[in-house]
């Protein structure tokens, strides 16, 4: 049985990480650590297990096998540090870090520490996902030119966030950081590696942080990845499309959908229905990965979280001084 310490309760997934270990029949949580020790000791209570106010003395105790970091996004790296040097596997919500160094050097000490490592990018698992990059690889788009999604929620415009969601220094950010992040690193794995970033970022709500946000981002490969995000959306259903000289694909509400002049059957637009089977979840991946002692087992593990940290400082950067970024 894999024992879990719980740092943090900060970020708004933290409830579900927790419910998702639990459920899985192989995994216990022994200990809760909150930033805020108040918190922490009310989550603790509710799921039955201790409250540890010393970050220190978690990472001490023998009846921890790995954490779940789902504290301020700022300070991962110093969680990170304690983690790998007590020989804790870790597993965290993304953004990992909120700059490229700090993300690099969370990577240093993980793979010296030789612990396990998965870092949250559920939308990854999904089989239309996959469906796509298969798409994309085997050339039934021909050249890939653009690819677009769009990803929102009225969570600032209705309230439904918690107040400290717009704390600049904490998230590092807004919409971009916590919600658009996940069209950022599907389109790093679709693509590869990034070239420049253009980003327009703004608050509707008058936040300290942005509550609409849209990126463009040119890969290596000259394909252009549009992705939007926003947290004043009513009812923002997700959008996602790619476009090739030869062939096309949209995800909406319909289903996924493609249309290719190499590939049979898709002359014109059909719904795919032969989708290749859903990863593993994250935490699934977390679980069997320590385990089984397999690294196989992972799919969004260290080199997806530096990518992501990477293109999203930029952008902010982008953002900041109205120019465009190179990587």
């Amino acid at each position: 049985m894999l024992k879990i310490a719980m740092l943090s309760k900060w970020h708004v997934h933290a409830k579900d990480y927790a419910k998702q270990f639990l459920a899985s029949g192989k995994a216990q949580i022994t200990v809760v650590w909150d930033e805020e020790p108040e918190r922490g000791a009310a989550w603790a209570q509710e799921l039955g297990c201790d409250f540890e106010p010393s970050l220190d003395k978690v990472m001490a105790r023998k009846d921890v096998d790995a954490v779940v970091i789902d504290s301020p996004t700022n300070i991962h790296l110093d969680i990170i540090r304690k983690a790998a040097a007590a020989k804790k596997h870790i597993y965290t919500e993304k953004t990992l870090c909120l700059t490229e160094a700090d993300a690099l050097e969370a990577a240093r000490l993980i793979r010296e520490a030789g612990v396990k490592f998965v870092i949250s990018m559920p939308q990854l698992v999904s089989p239309e996902i996959h469906f796509i990059k298969q798409a994309i690889d085997a050339g039934w788009l021909g050249r890939v030119s653009v690819f677009r999604m769009r990803n929102a929620h009225n969570g600032s415009s209705a309230n439904w966030l918690p107040a400290y969601w717009y704390d600049p220094q904490a998230a590092g950010g807004g919409a971009m950081m916590d919600l658009g992040c996940h069209s950022v690193y599907i389109a790093n794995w679709l693509f590869g590696a990034p070239k420049r970033v253009a980003a327009i970022y703004n608050t509707l709500d008058n936040r300290p942080v942005d509550d609409n946000a849209m990126m463009s981002v040119e890969y290596l490969n000259q394909a252009v990845a549009i992705l939007e995000t926003s947290f004043v959306s009513f009812r923002s259903p997700r959008m996602l499309e790619v476009y090739g000289d030869q062939g096309a694909i949209q995800w909406t509400r319909q289903g996924l959908e493609m249309i290719s002049t190499v590939q049979p059957g898709f002359e014109d637009w059909q719904t795919v229905t032969n989708l290749p089977a859903a990863l593993p979840t994250p935490v699934e991946q977390f679980i069997a990965a320590i385990l089984e002692d397999d690294d196989d087992h992972i799919f969004s593990g260290l080199e997806m979280g530096v990518a992501l940290s990477t293109v999203l400082e930029k952008s902010y950067l982008s953002n900041q001084n109205n120019q465009i970024v190179t990587f």
